[in-house]
């Protein structure tokens, strides 16, 4: 018993001293992988090797140092000093969506164009690029400082002109990088998916007189002015919530789908808690807050699996959760009743 005692006090001694040290420690090296990953990107010309490799060096961070601010925007696929996650991911993925030909749109009250109106709308495409002109690249959409209703409007102009961004939500994702590529590339641009000042411009002059018919509409007025996003609290998060985890060839578990569900309780305050169960026969513990619409936790799942830690959002219009966990998983849940 007294060796028991003395090992135990050890590790608590250890413990103690790992976590009052780690934060500068972790922090400065999180920033040199980082710049590691950096050094290997080129925008839409970085080959699949390099992209692995940069995937690779932004997966340790979230792996070795999963507090710091670093790994938090990585899992969120936050643009990150010029490095864009969001399109890295969607190379990598195993089905891209690298066309205009996307999935129906989402909103199952918003009209497309049919293919008479689309005719008599659709303008002459914009005059072939100067010979001396640069492609859009990560660099130039981030000084645009796009806004989520900036990215509406942008998503409408290019389905008004056949260009499906596989639904107009402000966020911009595969569909609407694919979409935009496909109007480049039908423009005489550079198909690179990212957007810059002037082919801003020349995309609004193309799309005004077909925006202007579309948005008579009611229904797609609305897509263009959502209402308030849903206030969050007790009253709609507690209860049940369905989740799935879908987890690629390079997550840490392998290629794996996961379902379950979280009994969700209020803590008090921000905090929310309550048992876990999934497919996999496991039960656990999730405990977590919820700050705007972020909420951040963790599922303890006992010995055998250990803590996987998460972060995601809360859609504006649903109780819908996306995001992705500590197991480099991409996750998705949804308030059940």
């Amino acid at each position: 018993m007294r060796i028991f005692r003395t090992m135990r006090a050890i590790c608590l001694c250890s413990l103690i001293a790992i976590w009052a040290a780690a934060p500068v420690t972790a922090q400065e090296t999180a920033d040199s992988l980082l710049a590691e990953a950096r050094t290997l990107y080129a925008g839409p010309d970085t080959s699949l090797a390099a992209l692995r490799d940069i995937r690779a060096l932004l997966d340790r961070i979230i792996e070795e140092f999963p507090a710091s601010d670093l790994a938090v925007r990585i899992l969120l696929a936050e643009p990150i000093k010029g490095l864009d996650v969001a399109a890295i991911d969607a190379r990598l993925a195993d089905a891209p969506t690298e066309t205009a030909e996307a999935p129906a749109p989402t909103g199952s009250d918003q009209v497309t164009p049919g293919e008479a109106e689309r005719a008599a709308l659709l303008p002459s495409f914009p005059a072939p690029p100067e010979p001396g002109a640069q492609p859009a690249d990560a660099t130039s959409e981030a000084e645009l400082d796009l806004g989520p209703q900036e990215v509406r409007t942008l998503q409408a102009r290019l389905l008004v002109l056949g260009f499906d961004p596989n639904g107009i939500d402000g966020r911009i994702g595969p569909g609407t990088r694919g979409a935009l590529s496909a109007w480049q590339g039908s423009a005489g641009l550079p198909a690179t998916g990212y957007l810059s000042a002037d082919q801003r411009a020349a995309l609004q002059r193309q799309s005004d007189p077909a925006l202007t018919a579309w948005l008579q509409t009611p229904e797609n007025a609305r897509l263009m002015t959502p209402p308030p996003p849903i206030a969050l609290g007790p009253g709609n998060m507690t209860g049940t919530w369905r989740f799935t985890s879908n987890c690629g060839a390079n997550s840490r578990l392998g290629r794996l789908k996961i379902t379950g569900a979280l009994t969700v309780r209020h803590d008090g305050g921000n905090r929310y808690s309550g048992p876990a169960r999934q497919s996999q026969g496991f039960n656990g513990r999730f405990s977590g807050q919820l700050n705007g619409r972020q909420l951040v936790g963790e599922i303890n799942w006992g010995l055998l699996v250990g803590r996987t830690t998460f972060r995601g959002r809360i859609a504006d219009q649903r109780l819908a959760l996306s995001g992705r966990d500590s197991n480099r998983c991409a996750f998705s849940a949804y308030k059940a009743g």
